[in-house]
C-alpha cells in the first residue's frame, strides 16, 4: 500500500489473492487497515513468508477449511501500527 493512494485488503488485495496467488511463496503486506489472517491462509496455502507491517486490526474469520493453515510458513512478521 502507498502512503498516497489507498487500497483495502477487503476490496482490493483479497480477490487479488483469491484470484492468481495459489502457489504464492512470499507476501508482504503493509500499510492496511485490516488484515485477515484466515482468509490470506486459505488463498495462499503455500506462503514460507508471511510479513504485515502497520496495520490496525488483524482478524481471524471463521472458515470451514479442514487443511491446516500455513502449514509451511518459515517467516512471519507482525508489525501493527502505533499511534
Amino acid at each position: 500500500n502507498s502512503p498516497t493512494i489507498s487500497l483495502s485488503y477487503m476490496y482490493e488485495i483479497l480477490p487479488l489473492l483469491s484470484s492468481c496467488c495459489k502457489n504464492l511463496s512470499s507476501l508482504s503486506l503493509d500499510r492496511l487497515d485490516l488484515i485477515d489472517l484466515a482468509k490470506t491462509a486459505t488463498y495462499c496455502p503455500y506462503l514460507r513468508s508471511f510479513s504485515a507491517q502497520c496495520f490496525s486490526i488483524l482478524s481471524t474469520s471463521v472458515c470451514r477449511v479442514s487443511k491446516i493453515q500455513f502449514f509451511i510458513l518459515m517467516y512471519l512478521r507482525l508489525r501493527p501500527s502505533v499511534n
